[in-house]
């Protein structure tokens, strides 16, 4: 409930009650065995650091979370996790959990895409621009609009930033 409740409010700002039961939620759900849902849970916490200014003990609090769920170091929700919970601390940690991008096509347009906002939100715009260039395709054949919607912007964003030669 916890998760359906907050991701309508994903993207606002927020580090009152709701953000630490996101926190912990995110948690409570690791230790019964449902890590999709925790990390979905970790993802919004984390969202909620990028858009405000929550403080370093709301950082810490996701990064901490984030090391307790043993996942996958590829894991997009990680990494965007990371991401958007500590752009500045986090960013060159994310960057190196971010898996090789070939012209293959071989990367989930989804997670391809959560990879794209993860690059994008340290500053990385080449790389973003190469994720979400990659899932454009599959989410358009897919159907999957509203994240289509969402990529898209990245890619103009990284677009109109300047990209190192």
């Amino acid at each position: 409930m916890a998760w359906i409740r907050e991701s309508f409010t994903d993207g606002i700002p927020c580090t009152g009650p709701a953000f630490l039961e996101l926190i912990r939620a995110a948690e409570q759900t690791w230790q019964a065995g449902d890590y999709d849902l925790a990390m979905n849970l970790l993802a919004g916490a984390a969202l909620r650091c990028f858009w405000g200014r929550p403080g370093e003990s709301a950082r810490k609090a996701v990064i901490a979370a984030a090391g307790h769920m043993h996942v996958d170091d590829h894991d997009p929700r990680l990494v965007v996790s990371l991401a958007w919970a500590s752009p500045f601390a986090e960013g060159a940690n994310a960057v190196a959990h971010l898996p090789q991008l070939d012209d293959s096509g071989g990367i989930d347009p989804v997670a391809a895409r959560l990879y794209s906002m993860a690059a994008a939100a340290v500053g990385e715009h080449k790389i973003s621009h190469g994720y979400s260039t990659q899932s454009i395709a599959g989410l358009r054949e897919q159907g999957r609009l509203a994240l289509l919607a969402q990529v898209l912007v990245v890619r103009t964003w990284n677009q109109i930033h300047p990209r190192p030669v």
